[in-house]
């Protein structure tokens, strides 16, 4: 596991980042109080290395710059909207004020990154149950009557738009959960301001990914589809607070409408009043996703399993067969490749998933064979010989799936017992 204990901002970084900011106040331009100026070209560029070098982790210099232009209109939020100033700032405020205003920000940027909660909702449930640890980042959480989670507030981001879930704007300063809401909660490093491309929301999300990929794949989570009232599909939120806040709003985050969707339709089995898998069967299912979740993310053996699971959510998440044909490819040769040559690539891999799953030599040969004829399909479509999948392809591409699901599940018990 990577140490992701709090860390100063090295002083080079934060040297580099004074530098920029004294520039970037000289030619820095407001209307009616809000900041106009565009970023010059490389806004950042050295700050970001250096963060990345020091620290591990990486800037959205996007997010950076919406941080810096929101913290310089702070000043006059004061003045009444028709009353704020328009200038160049060094002309609105004072040597003193500006010289003070770079070293806010420096202390602004130098709080990051740092830990958060992230919360996605899931398929909800009628019953309590406790909370139920995926990994050391995250667990399943049933929000009850009395649960502090109903007193925080919800905030929706700026970027929470039509891409985002379908709740993501329409809370206000409502509580974004209600009872009986069941939640993934994880706990992620980094930089987030509202976007889910900035790292900790990044980061978050990939975990999301893989614990309920390898969740399903083991029997810990169920997925189907569910629709709401008036017929649409019913979608996941993604909302985010400091770790360490006692009492904060929350943040929403904007999620590709795919991945929400798909998120939406996660059921945790581990409920008491499960039939679907024998009570101790699923206790063990999830000590092993806790164990393959847990593992060292520099580990050889480990990461292609989680990268194949990672690609294995996307492929079923996507609505364009095309993709998700794709994606289904990728994340088989995560698991099963290796560096072998274009030619060698599709025996091999062919190879490897007949002696992986094949417990006799006929079906052994009968997996060949229609590996065979999914790389066919896939051939086809990335030479640029078929834009659409025929009938033949879309059953290549859920035989796909369904292999992708028992070679990880093997993998994963080789990977947890092995030889």
């Amino acid at each position: 596991m990577r140490d992701r204990t709090r860390k100063d901002l090295h002083p080079e970084a934060r040297k580099a980042l004074q530098r920029q900011l004294e520039k970037d106040l000289k030619t820095c331009t407001l209307e009616r109080g809000e900041v106009v100026t565009e970023p010059p070209a490389y806004w950042g560029h050295e700050f970001a290395t250096l963060v990345e070098k020091h620290l591990g982790d990486y800037v959205s210099l996007v997010t950076a710059w919406v941080m810096l232009t929101g913290h310089i209109g702070s000043l006059f939020t004061h003045i009444k909207a028709d009353d704020r100033p328009s200038g160049e700032l060094l002309t609105l405020v004072s040597t003193e004020r500006a010289q003070a205003l770079v070293s806010e920000i420096v202390d602004l940027f130098a709080a990051l990154p740092r830990e958060y909660l992230f919360y996605l909702r899931i398929a909800p449930s009628q019953n309590a149950f406790p909370d139920a640890a995926l990994s050391t980042e995250a667990l399943v959480h049933h929000v009850t009557a009395d649960d502090p989670l109903l007193q925080v507030k919800g905030r929706p981001s700026v970027s929470a738009d039509s891409e985002g879930g379908i709740f993501a704007g329409l809370f206000g300063s409502k509580a974004p959960f209600g009872e009986h809401s069941v939640l993934l909660q994880i706990r992620s490093y980094g930089y987030v301001r509202g976007s889910s491309d900035d790292s900790a929301a990044a980061r978050a999300i990939s975990i999301a990914k893989r614990a309920v990929f390898l969740g399903t794949v083991l029997g810990v989570f169920a997925h189907k589809r569910r629709f709401g009232p008036f017929g649409g599909v019913l979608t996941s939120d993604l909302w985010f607070k400091h770790h360490d806040a006692k009492e904060q709003d929350m943040m929403g985050c904007g999620l590709p409408h795919e991945t929400s969707e798909y998120f939406g339709g996660f059921h945790f089995q581990g409920l008491p009043e499960s039939v679907l898998l024998p009570r101790a069967l699923q206790a063990l299912s999830l000590t092993m996703l806790q164990n393959i979740m847990n593992g060292d993310d520099d580990d050889a053996d480990r990461s292609p399993i989680m990268a194949a699971a990672e690609w294995g959510f996307e492929s079923h998440a996507s609505k364009n067969q095309t993709t998700a044909f794709l994606q289904l490819c990728i994340a088989l040769e995560a698991v099963l490749g290796d560096d072998a040559d274009t030619e060698r690539l599709t025996k091999s891999l062919a190879d490897r998933c007949a002696y992986l799953l094949g417990g006799t030599r006929s079906v052994r040969e009968d997996i060949r064979k229609r590996f065979r004829t999914l790389y066919e399909h896939r051939s086809k479509l990335v030479h640029g010989r078929s834009m659409r999948l025929p009938k033949a392809a879309v059953e290549s591409l859920q035989w796909g799936r369904s292999a992708l699901n028992q070679v990880l599940r093997r993998e994963v018990q080789n990977y947890l017992q092995p030889s």
